[in-house]
């Protein structure tokens, strides 16, 4: 949903951001029932740094599937691939999100792989306040308890 969320909400979130990245709880990964780690870092913050480039990842089979992720991009648009639940290589879609612009997928595609493989540097509105970077929020059921 391009354009999701006006530049005034995207500033207090970034603000937010910064009171959350700063708590008292460090950021973590989540062990999962069976005792083993998820395999992506379960946040409320993902900062993307340019050269850094991310792998695709897919959320663990042993979450909600039916359920949707919700991500949201606040800073620098980049170039966000979407593939398939089957494998990290084609066929995929590749699109560009910019600064305040929503995505939500669920159902079967929950466990698509998907990724950010480019941050487009200079791109995000300067009154945003960040400095240059990416956050994205992402709000996900996790099947914990």
């Amino acid at each position: 949903m391009p354009g999701w969320l006006s530049l005034p909400r995207q500033r207090e979130l970034v603000q937010a951001c910064r009171r959350w990245a700063a708590g008292p709880v460090p950021m973590r990964r989540v062990r999962m029932p069976g005792g083993r780690f998820m395999s992506v870092r379960t946040v409320c913050l993902g900062w993307h740094w340019q050269p850094y480039r991310y792998s695709r990842t897919a959320d663990d089979a042993g979450g909600r599937p039916m359920t949707p992720v919700v991500s949201l991009s606040l800073g620098d648009s980049c170039l966000f691939r979407f593939g398939t639940p089957l494998s990290r290589g084609r066929p995929y879609t590749d699109l560009e999100l910019a600064s305040g612009d929503l995505f939500v997928f669920g159902g079967p595609s929950r466990l698509a792989y998907h990724g950010v493989p480019k941050v487009y540097p200079g791109t995000a509105d300067p009154a945003l306040g960040m400095g240059g970077g990416r956050l994205n929020i992402t709000l996900r059921v996790s099947g914990l308890s």
